[in-house]
């Protein structure tokens, strides 16, 4: 597989790759393209386009960058900082008691918050408020701390020869790393001069007091000075081309191959689908029966309260229409049997008979107390039974002969009808089952298993 041809797929296509050497020649290159610790003239990239690019995934480095960010904090806030500090590195009350027993240290060190009203209740509470913020390095001054670059094994580690020398003048050099068997250990500026003037000296190169020292040192010294402003001009500029042509050649390389071991990565650890995809039909066959066995319970469950729903408002309509029919029955009734009653006859046999029995026995009696007296005739309840039992039949009548009868008032051997016998009601639910297959799915088929 070869990367070679993706190098610059990640480069903006509107700009051609020739149009960065045009700007490298470019007198007043635009703002944009400047690269920071480039020294003038040639302080912007050399490849805009590419820089473009990369400069958005990979910021460069700036003087802000460099800098540390500015802590600005609250007076009691820094004194909070303090006693936090003193109570972690310092010892205790107890400690320092002890140690100062007879009173041979005139001071205590402790950290205590002299801002405002204290810290002791909220920072609403203070007398003075908090002020403003200000900076902490004028107030809390730096811990210089020595850090041994080579450790000293313990005391019961090290012999008496080496426990003296621990204790003498050099016990801090015993800590520094061993210095390098190497001449230039003791070079510096000083030793170089002296070193190139005893040289010149015996070359008799300096001649003391003469114009010709004075123009030798003149012209080394400028001479000196221009090629180290030149050359480290040269030096700077060069390293951060390099460091850009790198970026330009390799980043998009870097990025190709990242993106193709991550593909790796994932062909690597997908997973064998030749033992996956049998263990995932079964697992499909499964939970599709599953889930068909599920619907069709749901579904049957639906059916069945949609028809017991169905049947209790067949109950209440039919017990409604019963209620209704029984008060038609009975309004109609007393009706007929409060006119039966309105004949004359009638009327005066009635009260013949309760004459009769109001003359009978003492029911005549003449006296202050109230006596209720209860005639004894069922004249009005045998023809109410009566007359009940013909507006009954009546209406029966008329309702089947209207046909708008209701079913709860079909005897008991005229519902069953023509399917009373168990096999006959057999026979007419299979003709029913081949008359909707003719149309339809068939109804025993088996159920499937969607494998």
């Amino acid at each position: 597989m070869s990367l070679q041809p993706r190098l610059f797929t990640a480069l903006p296509k509107r700009i051609p790759v020739l149009s960065f050497l045009s700007r490298r020649h470019q007198t007043q290159p635009p703002q944009e393209n400047k690269a920071p610790y480039r020294p003038w003239p040639l302080d912007y990239y050399s490849w805009p386009g590419a820089a473009s690019v990369w400069t958005k995934k990979h910021v460069p480095q700036s003087e802000q960058s460099d800098q540390y960010e500015k802590e600005e904090i609250y007076l009691d806030e820094i004194e909070e900082r303090m006693r936090k500090y003193d109570k972690k590195y310092s010892q205790s009350d107890k400690i320092k008691s002890l140690y100062n027993e007879f009173g041979w240290e005139n001071r205590d060190d402790r950290a205590f918050s002299t801002y405002g009203g204290g810290l002791s209740g909220t920072k609403d509470e203070l007398q003075y408020g908090r002020g403003k913020k200000i900076d902490p390095s004028h107030y809390i001054n730096p811990d210089f701390v020595n850090v041994s670059r080579q450790t000293i094994p313990p005391v019961q580690y090290l012999t008496p020869e080496q426990i003296r020398r621990s204790r003498g003048s050099l016990a801090s050099f015993r800590e520094v790393p061993p210095e390098t068997k190497s001449i230039f250990k003791t070079w510096n500026p000083y030793v170089c001069l002296g070193t190139v003037y005893a040289v010149l000296l015996t070359k008799e190169y300096y001649v003391f007091m003469g114009h010709d020292m004075i123009d030798a040192i003149l012209l080394w010294g400028v001479v000196g000075a221009m090629c180290s402003v030149v050359f480290d001009w040269f030096a700077w500029w060069n390293v951060l081309l390099q460091q850009e042509q790198y970026d330009k050649d390799y980043f998009a390389l870097q990025e190709n191959v990242k993106n193709v071991n991550q593909m790796l990565d994932t062909l690597h650890t997908r997973p064998n689908e030749l033992l996956i995809l049998p263990q995932l039909k079964l697992y499909r066959q499964h939970l599709s029966e599953k889930v068909l066995n599920k619907t069709t319970s749901n579904r049957v469950a639906r059916l069945m309260d949609a028809t017991l729903k169905k049947l209790q408002d067949k109950v209440s309509e039919e017990q409604s229409s019963r209620r209704e029919a029984e008060n038609t029955w009975k309004r109609l009734t007393l009706e007929r049997t409060l006119k039966y009653f309105e004949n004359e006859g009638v009327k005066n046999e009635f009260m013949k008979d309760a004459l009769k029995q109001f003359s009978a026995g003492d029911n005549a009696k003449l006296g202050t107390a109230s006596n209720n007296v209860t005639m004894q005739s069922n004249v009005f309840v045998e023809q109410y039974k009566k007359f009940y039992e013909e507006v009954k039949d009546e209406w029966l009548n008329d309702q089947k002969q209207r046909g708008s009868l209701s079913w709860i008032f079909v005897p008991e051997n005229e519902r069953q009808g023509k399917y009373s016998d168990p096999n006959q009601k057999f026979q007419e639910y299979n003709r029913r089952i081949q008359q909707w297959e003719s149309t339809h799915n068939k109804v025993d088929v088996p159920a499937p298993s969607f494998s």
